[in-house]
C-alpha cells in the first residue's frame, strides 16, 4: 500500500506540471520527460494506479489534439515499444503515441529515422509516385504546377545529394530525374554564381533549381563514388532539361564538358552522352513520353513549336575543339559524346552543315591507339554514312586502309605516345608513355637522338593504328555498302597479312630450289629483296614478321656463299650489291630482329669474301664501328649518367662498358677487315674516323676508333673512361710524331694544365705523360726539361679524395722519370723556379697554393719576397689568400718580416674609408658582398701579424713591443666580434713570444716598457672580459692572461703581477656566471695562479 501511494503522488506531481505548462514549449518539455515513465505505469498491479494514468492520459490528449506542434518523445517510445519485457497494454499505447507523434516531428527526422533499405526504396518511391500521378493528372487537363507535395518532395530528396551512403544518394539522383522529367520543377529558377558563392539575395532556407544542378554536377565530377551514381547524377541532369524549357541547359552542357579530362570511365562517358543528347532535345526528347504506355519511335511532342538550335549548334563547336585535344580522356569522350549526338539528332541542321568536319574528326578518331574510340569512332562513321551515303568517306577509309596515313597531331609534353606498359618501364621504375617522359629518359641517358628513335617508332604504330581503325570502321560500312566496295577490292586485297606471309614462304622455296640458277642471278634485285624483307621484318603481324626472318636467314646464307674469295669477280660483284642495304638500313635498325641478321651477315662475309673486301673497307669500317656505340646497353649508359657526381663509380662503370665495346662482334669483324687496309684504302678511310670521332655520342664508337687525329682534343672529353684511353693512344703513336708535333703536344698539356681548372684535364694530362713514359720511355727523356718540372709541381698538388688518384700518377711518374728527388730537383732546379714564378703569377688561387708544399725544396727567400708582393695587391679576396699563406710561411719557417707585415696591416686600416666611399656607387648585394670580404680581410691581417711577430729577433721587438700592444688596445673596440677574437689571438702570440717577459735582469726602460705593455694588455683584456654574450672572445682574452700571469710569476714580477691581479679580480664575477665549460676551466687555471696568492 505504502508503494501504491508513492506512485499516485507522482502522478499527481506529473498533474500538476502538465497544468502548470502554459506555452508549447513547456508543454513539449513535460511529455518528453515523463510520458514514457507514465505509460510503464499501465502495468502497474494497483488499480488505482493504473486509474490514475488513464485520467493522465486522456488530459495529455486533450491537450495535445488542439495543439499540433507540441512534439513527442518519438525516439524514447520506440525504444519502449521495442522493450520485449513491456506489457502488451503498455505496448498498445506505446503505438497510439507513437502514431500521434510521429508526423509531428521535422520532415528530415521523418525520413532519417528509417533504415536503411527503408530510406532507399521510401526515396524511388517518392519518384515513381510522384511522376505517375503528374502524369495522370497531366492527361486528365488538371494543373501541377503550384502542388505542394512536389516542392516538399524535392527539398526532402535534395540533402540526400550530400548523404554519406552512395545508394540513398543514386535513388535521391534518380526520383529528381524522373519528376524533373515529367515536368518542371516547382522551385525558383536562381542565378548562377561565377565565384560559387550563393545567392545574397535568396533566403538561405530555399533551394533554387541552379542549386540543383550545382549539387547534382558535384556527384557527377566526384572522382570518389562509384560509377552508378555518377551515371544517375548524370542521366538526372539530362532528365531536367527535358520537362520544360530549362533555364540553365548551356550550364549543365558546360559542366558535362568540363568532366572530359577528368573521367576515364566509359559507362559514364556514353551516360553523359545520353544526357548530352536529352539537353539539346529538350521537351522534345523522346524521354518526355509515357514509358509505360508510348514507345520511342511513337512519341509526339505536345508542342507545334520549330525545335531551336543555338544549344546543339554550341555544342557541336566546342566537341570538334575537343577532339583536337592531346589527352587520351579527352579524346574518347569527345569521341563518345559525338557519336551519341549524331545518332540521337541526325537529321537536324546543325550537324548537316558540318557534316564535313564531323567526318574528318571520326577519321582522325579512328586512328587512336585506343579499341573504344576506334570502335566508337567507327560507328560514328557509320551513322555518318547511313544518313547521308557518303562516297566521300568510302574513299577515305579505303585511302586510310592501304596508305595508313593520318592527320599531323600536335603534341605537348602530357600526350601520350604509347600505352602503359608497350615499352616497358624507365630504369627508375617510371612509366614510358608521355612525350615528356620520354624526353626525360633521352636526357637521363644522354642520347638525345633516341628521342627521335621513340617518335619514330610512334609513327611506325600510328601508321598501324590507323590501317586497324580503317579496317574497324570498314567492316562496320562493308555491311551496309554492299556493291559499292567492289571496285576498291583490287586496292585493299594487297595489304592482307597472308599476302605478305605467302610471298616470303614463296621466296624461300624459290631461293632454295631455283634449278640450275644461282644466287648471281638475282644480283640486281638484292638491294630490293632485303630491303623490302628489313620491311616485313617489322610487320605488325607476328607470325609474318618470323616467316621473314626466316626467309632472310636464308637469304643471307645464300649471298655469303655468293661472295666467296672462289667466286672471283661474280663475289666482288655480290659483295657491292649486298653491302648498301645491310649497312646503310640493317645494322643500325631499330629491330633488333633485323639489326641481328645483318651483323650476322656481314661478320661473316669478311670471313669469307677476304680481300676481296678492300675497295669496300672505306665504307664497311665506319658503318660497324657506327653501329658498336649504338648497340651498347642503354641501362649502362643509364647508369654511368646517373652516376655523374661519383667519379669512381662512373668510372668503374664505363671501364666496363669500354670491355664490352672491345669484345663486341662488331669490333671484332673491324679487327679482321683491317688486315687487308694498305696505305690507299687508309688515306680514305681515315678521314672518315675523325668525322666518326668528331660527330659520335657514343661511349663505343669512340673506344673502337683508336686513330691518330684528333686525339688530343679527346683527352677534353667529359667522360673517364674515353680520356684514358685517348691518351694511351696518344702514348704509343707519339713514336711516329714529329719533334714539332711533339713539342706542340707537350707545351698544349702544360698550358691546360695551369689554366683549366678541371681536375679531369689535370688527370689526363697525367695519364698521357705517364703512356708516353710507359710505351716510349726515350721521348720522356728527351724532353725531360719540359715535362719533369710539371710533374714536379702537379705532384705537390692538394690532396682530396678527388684528386688522390691523380696525384698518385704524378708521384709515380716522378719516381720513375727521375734520378732522385734531390738529383731531379738540381737538375731542374732553374725549370721548377720559372715554373713556381708562373704560378704565383697565375690568377689561380689552386696554382698559388700548391707553392707552400714547395717550400722546403725551392729558394725560400725569393718565395718569401713574391708572397710579400702578392700581399700588398689591391683585391680584397686575393690579398687574404696572400695574407694566410705569408703568415704560414714566416710562422712555419720563424723568418723575420714583420716589419713589412705591420706595414701592409697598417695599410688595410687606412683604406677603410676609402673603400667607404667607393660603396656609395654599387649595389646593395654588391656592398653587403664587399664589407662581408673586408671583415675577413681583417682578420686574417691580425691573424698574420700574431704570426709574424718572431721570439728570436730583439731588434724588431724592441722597436715595435711597445707599437704592437698600444695598437692592438686603439683598434680593439672599434672593430667587429669576430676581428676582435683575431686580435686577442694575435696579441696571445706576441705576449707568448715576447722577449722582454723572459729576460732575467732589465734595464730602466725594459721596466718602464714592460709596465706600459701591462697596463695596455690589462685594458684590452678587461674590456674583452666585460662582453658577455661571446664565449670564444673571453676564452682568447682568458688564454691571454693566463699566458701572461704565468710568465710575470715565474720572472717574479711583483708590481706588474698585482696589477693584473687586481683587474682579474674586478671582471671575476661576472665571468664567473659564465657556464661554457672551455670558460670555467680556464678561469680555474688562472685562479691558481693569481688568487692563491
Amino acid at each position: 500500500m505504502a508503494v501504491a501511494a508513492d506512485e499516485l503522488m507522482l502522478l499527481e506531481r506529473v498533474f500538476l506540471r502538465l497544468g502548470s505548462a502554459e506555452t508549447d514549449e513547456q508543454l513539449q518539455n513535460v511529455l518528453c520527460k515523463f510520458l514514457p515513465p507514465v505509460l510503464l505505469k499501465l502495468s502497474s498491479q494497483q488499480e488505482g494506479v493504473r486509474k490514475k494514468v488513464m485520467e493522465l492520459l486522456i488530459h495529455v490528449n486533450r491537450r495535445i489534439k488542439t495543439r499540433p506542434l507540441v512534439g513527442l518523445p518519438v525516439e524514447a517510445l520506440l525504444t519502449q515499444y521495442q522493450d520485449p519485457s513491456a506489457t502488451s497494454f503498455v505496448t498498445n499505447f506505446t503505438i497510439i503515441y507513437l502514431k500521434s507523434g510521429f508526423p509531428r516531428l521535422p520532415i528530415e527526422k521523418q525520413a532519417n529515422s528509417k533504415n536503411l533499405e527503408s530510406q532507399h526504396g521510401a526515396l524511388l518511391a517518392v519518384g515513381h509516385c510522384l511522376e505517375n500521378k503528374i502524369s495522370v493528372r497531366k492527361a486528365a487537363g488538371q494543373k501541377v504546377d503550384n502542388w505542394s507535395l512536389v516542392k516538399v518532395s524535392v527539398e526532402v530528396l535534395s540533402p540526400f545529394f550530400k548523404h554519406q551512403n552512395p545508394l540513398l544518394m543514386g535513388a535521391a539522383c534518380t526520383s529528381i530525374g524522373l519528376l524533373g522529367r515529367i515536368h518542371g520543377l516547382p522551385l525558383d529558377d536562381g542565378k548562377p554564381q561565377g565565384n560559387g558563392s550563393p545567392d545574397p539575395k535568396r533566403v538561405a532556407t530555399d533551394i533554387t533549381k541552379i542549386d540543383i544542378v550545382t549539387q547534382l554536377l558535384d556527384v557527377m565530377n566526384n572522382v570518389k563514388f562509384s560509377a552508378k551514381v555518377r551515371e544517375r547524377a548524370a542521366k538526372s541532369l539530362g532528365l531536367l532539361c527535358v520537362g520544360e524549357r530549362f533555364p540553365h541547359t548551356r550550364q549543365v552542357l558546360q559542366g558535362f564538358l568540363n568532366t572530359a579530362k577528368e573521367t576515364k570511365d566509359v559507362e559514364v562517358h556514353f551516360t553523359v552522352g545520353e544526357s548530352l543528347v536529352m539537353c539539346c532535345q529538350g521537351i522534345w526528347s523522346p524521354e518526355a513520353r509515357n514509358p509505360w504506355t508510348t514507345l520511342p519511335n511513337e512519341y509526339v511532342p505536345v508542342t507545334s513549336e520549330a525545335q531551336p538550335d543555338d544549344d546543339l549548334e554550341w555544342l557541336l563547336g566546342e566537341l570538334l575543339s575537343l577532339v583536337g585535344q592531346t589527352h587520351p580522356n579527352s579524346k574518347q569522350a569527345s569521341c563518345i559524346w559525338l557519336l551519341a549526338v549524331i545518332k540521337g539528332c541526325g537529321q537536324r541542321e546543325p550537324i548537316t552543315k558540318r557534316l564535313k568536319l564531323l567526318q574528318n574528326a571520326f577519321m582522325e578518331l579512328i586512328c587512336e591507339n585506343n579499341d573504344i574510340i576506334q570502335d566508337a569512332a567507327s560507328k560514328g562513321l557509320c551513322v555518318v554514312y547511313d544518313t547521308y551515303k557518303s562516297e566521300e568517306l568510302l574513299s577515305a577509309l579505303v585511302k586510310q586502309l592501304t596508305s595508313g596515313t593520318r592527320q599531323v597531331s600536335q603534341v605537348t609534353s602530357d600526350t601520350k605516345i604509347f600505352e602503359e606498359g608497350q615499352l616497358g618501364a624507365a630504369p627508375t621504375g617510371g612509366n614510358l608513355t608521355t612525350y615528356k617522359e620520354l624526353c626525360s629518359l633521352a636526357s637521363d641517358l644522354n642520347k638525345p637522338d633516341l628521342i627521335y628513335q621513340f617518335m619514330h617508332l610512334a609513327n611506325h604504330n600510328a601508321i598501324w593504328n590507323s590501317k586497324k581503325g580503317a579496317a574497324f570502321g570498314f567492316s562496320s560500312i562493308a555491311e551496309r555498302c554492299g556493291e559499292d566496295l567492289k571496285s576498291y577490292l583490287p586496292l585493299i586485297i594487297p595489304k592482307l597479312y597472308r599476302v605478305r606471309q605467302s610471298c616470303c614462304l614463296a621466296l624461300q622455296d624459290f631461293l632454295k630450289g631455283s634449278g640450275n640458277r644461282t644466287i648471281h642471278d638475282a644480283i640486281d634485285s638484292m638491294n630490293d629483296l632485303w630491303t623490302k624483307l628489313f620491311r616485313v621484318m617489322d610487320d605488325h603481324h607476328e607470325q609474318t614478321r618470323i616467316t621473314a626472318t626466316r626467309t632472310a636467314r636464308v637469304l643471307s646464307k645464300l649471298c655469303i656463299r655468293g661472295c666467296d674469295v672462289s667466286q672471283g669477280k661474280a663475289g666482288v660483284k655480290m659483295v657491292e650489291a649486298i653491302l648498301p642495304p645491310l649497312l646503310n638500313i640493317g645494322i643500325t635498325n631499330s629491330v633488333a630482329e633485323i639489326r641481328l641478321i645483318s651483323l650476322q651477315t656481314v661478320s661473316e662475309l669478311v670471313t669469307s669474301a677476304g680481300k676481296q673486301l678492300k675497295p669496300f673497307l672505306s665504307k664497311l669500317i665506319p658503318a660497324l664501328l657506327q653501329a658498336t656505340g649504338e648497340l651498347e646497353s642503354s641501362k649502362l649508359s643509364y647508369l654511368s649518367t646517373r652516376l655523374g657526381a661519383q667519379s669512381q663509380a662512373q668510372e668503374m662503370v664505363d671501364s666496363a662498358r669500354a670491355s664490352f665495346a672491345k669484345s663486341h662482334f662488331t669490333t671484332e669483324t673491324v679487327s679482321k677487315s683491317l688486315q687487308y687496309a694498305d696505305a690507299s684504302i687508309l688515306e680514305e678511310l681515315v678521314p672518315k674516323i675523325v668525322e666518326l670521332m668528331k660527330g659520335s655520342v657514343g661511349l663505343g664508337t669512340r673506344i673502337a676508333c683508336k686513330f691518330l687525329a684528333t686525339l688530343v682534343n679527346g683527352l677534353t672529353d667529359r667522360n673517364a673512361a674515353i680520356r684514358k684511353h685517348y691518351a694511351t693512344a696518344i702514348g704509343h703513336l707519339v713514336s711516329t710524331a714529329k719533334e714539332s708535333s711533339l713539342e706542340k703536344l707537350f707545351a698544349k698539356l702544360q698550358t691546360w694544365y695551369f689554366e683549366r681548372e678541371d681536375d679531369s684535364i689535370r688527370s689526363a694530362c697525367a695519364q698521357t705523360i705517364q703512356s708516353i713514359g710507359i710505351h716510349n720511355q726515350e721521348i720522356l727523356k728527351t724532353h725531360a726539361d719540359i715535362l719533369l718540372p710539371l710533374v714536379f709541381f702537379a705532384m705537390h698538388a692538394e690532396k682530396t679524395p678527388e684528386t688522390e688518384k691523380t696525384l698518385e700518377i704524378w708521384t709515380e711518374i716522378w719516381s720513375e722519370q727521375s734520378p732522385g728527388t734531390e738529383t731531379g730537383i738540381r737538375q731542374n732546379l732553374q725549370s721548377i723556379c720559372d715554373m713556381l714564378k708562373t704560378a704565383l703569377e697565375s690568377p689561380s688561387w689552386t696554382m698559388k697554393a700548391q707553392r707552400r708544399n714547395q717550400r722546403r725544396s725551392i729558394n725560400i727567400p725569393a718565395i718569401v719576397e713574391a708572397v710579400i708582393k702578392e700581399s700588398r695587391k689591391d683585391e680584397i679576396v686575393y690579398k687574404n689568400h696572400a695574407l694566410q699563406s705569408l703568415g704560414e710561411i714566416v710562422s712555419s719557417l720563424d723568418i723575420d718580416r714583420f716589419e713589412d707585415i705591420y706595414g701592409i696591416i697598417q695599410g688595410i686600416l687606412v683604406d677603410q674609408n676609402t673603400h667607404k666611399e667607393e660603396d656609395e656607387d654599387i649595389s646593395g648585394e654588391e656592398i653587403s658582398k664587399n664589407r662581408e670580404n673586408r671583415v675577413k680581410l681583417k682578420e686574417t691581417a691580425y691573424e698574420t701579424l700574431g704570426k709574424a711577430w718572431s721570439g728570436t729577433t730583439k731588434v724588431t721587438q724592441e722597436k715595435y713591443r711597445e707599437l704592437f700592444v698600444e695598437h692592438s688596445v686603439q683598434y680593439l673596440p672599434m672593430v667587429t666580434r669576430s676581428v676582435q677574437v683575431s686580435v686577442l689571438s694575435a696579441l696571445y702570440c706576441y705576449v707568448d713570444k715576447l722577449i722582454l717577459l723572459n729576460e732575467e735582469n732589465l734595464t730602466d726602460v725594459e721596466k718602464s716598457s714592460l709596465e706600459k705593455i701591462v697596463k695596455n694588455i690589462n685594458v684590452a683584456v678587461e674590456y674583452a672580459l666585460g662582453i658577455s654574450k661571446h664565449t670564444r672572445l673571453r676564452k682568447e682574452a682568458l688564454n691571454v692572461v693566463f699566458c701572461l700571469a704565468s710568465k710575470l710569476k715565474e720572472k717574479n714580477r711583483i708590481q706588474e703581477f698585482e696589477k693584473l691581479r687586481i683587474m682579474f679580480s674586478e671582471v671575476l664575477p661576472n665571468i664567473v656566471s659564465d657556464n661554457q665549460p672551455e670558460v670555467k676551466s680556464r678561469v680555474i687555471d688562472i685562479k691558481k695562479i693569481l688568487i692563491s696568492q
